[in-house]
């Protein structure tokens, strides 16, 4: 795995319905609900929102357990 790991994915035995179904690491590409045609890289990790730079503008993104989700090894990034 690439990039900065954090304690706040790790989890011991039940999942909260809170908790982030990936890992998250810093430098991590991922999609958002609102955008979900572009690619953001994960900037910062707090333990509910997820930090996270628009790779076209530059600008900072918020993501959440149910509105953001890694981008996949396949997909062509832009």
């Amino acid at each position: 795995m690439q990039g900065q790991m954090t304690i706040f994915d790790i989890h011991n035995g039940k999942r909260k319905p809170y908790d982030y179904r990936c890992m998250r690491y810093i430098g991590q590409k991922v999609h958002l609900m609102a955008a979900p045609d572009k690619i953001f890289t994960v900037k910062k990790i707090e333990p509910y929102y997820t930090i996270v730079t628009d790779d076209e503008d530059g600008c900072e993104w918020v993501g959440t357990p149910t509105t953001m989700w890694p981008v996949n090894k396949d997909e062509k990034e832009n």
